[in-house]
């Protein structure tokens, strides 16, 4: 019978064996127009940290590198691109610098998308780790075109224009329709 230390130790041996083979790191590609920041960077930092992994160990760092292109083009929903504010303090008495998210979407773009990333990541050690394996770029450039990068999905992307939507007034229509039919039969059928 084998104990939680060792099967933890084993798995941790297992990852860093296969790490170093070069089998167990991948390389993603997230292509981040018109995608909402916040769901984007919760699916990034699971591919940072390897959560989706089968074997996963939280004191080691499973997690794969993510390369994120077009930063200039992320959505930021509501309001939130003339009201967001990103703060920096120098430490110093009158050292809190302001920036708002419009200001730094156009200066330095991939910050923000840095920024959202690191703030859904786990607060440890090896946050610094899954930091370097971030590769933000504001265009569609990027020189990590022979890593053999895989295409992540990114299911939640922002349409500014919204669809017809007159199929869903006759689906209601109808719905409410069979369903008025079926209560006037149960009050004609009566009590049992």
């Amino acid at each position: 019978m084998t104990t939680v230390n060792s099967t933890t130790n084993n798995i941790r041996i297992l990852i860093n064996n296969l790490k170093a083979q070069g089998i167990y790191e991948k390389w993603w590609l997230v292509d981040a127009k018109d995608q909402v920041l916040g769901r984007m960077a919760t699916r990034v930092a699971s591919l940072l940290t390897g959560k989706y992994k089968p074997l996963k160990d939280k004191s080691c760092d499973c997690g794969d590198n993510v390369v994120v292109i077009n930063a200039r083009d992320v959505y930021l929903s509501g309001k939130k691109r003339d009201q967001k504010i990103y703060y920096r303090y120098s430490g110093y008495p009158g050292g809190l610098k302001k920036k708002p998210a419009k200001v730094m979407l156009e200066r330095k773009p991939e910050e923000v998308i840095r920024h959202a990333v690191m703030g859904m990541v786990p607060k440890n050690k090896l946050r610094y780790l899954w930091q370097e394996k971030l590769w933000v770029y504001a265009a569609e450039q990027h020189p990590h075109a022979d890593k053999g990068l895989l295409v992540a999905e990114m299911p939640f992307k922002h349409v500014e224009e919204a669809e017809d939507m007159s199929w869903l007034d006759e689906y209601i229509a109808q719905h409410n329709a069979e369903e008025a039919e079926e209560l006037a039969r149960l009050a004609a059928a009566g009590p049992r």
